[in-house]
């Protein structure tokens, strides 16, 4: 179910990108088992960059 509108609109994009972007990441994590590098390939977004946010997110790099 969709969260009600709380606070102004800036703070509802920022929770939806930030719900949208752990969901993202952990689902990629889990099917790459781990591999950030492979991870990142994928999302086509740089190494490092994906790494921050699976350190955002406390996503665990152990495999499934």
């Amino acid at each position: 179910l969709p969260e009600p509108v709380v606070g102004s609109f800036r703070e509802a994009r920022s929770r939806a990108i930030e719900s949208f972007e752990r969901r993202y990441v952990e689902d990629l994590m889990r099917e790459c088992n781990g591999n950030v590098s492979r991870a990142a390939r994928i999302a086509q977004k740089d190494r490092r960059a994906f790494g921050r946010l699976v350190k955002r997110y406390k996503i665990s790099h152990e495999p499934c």
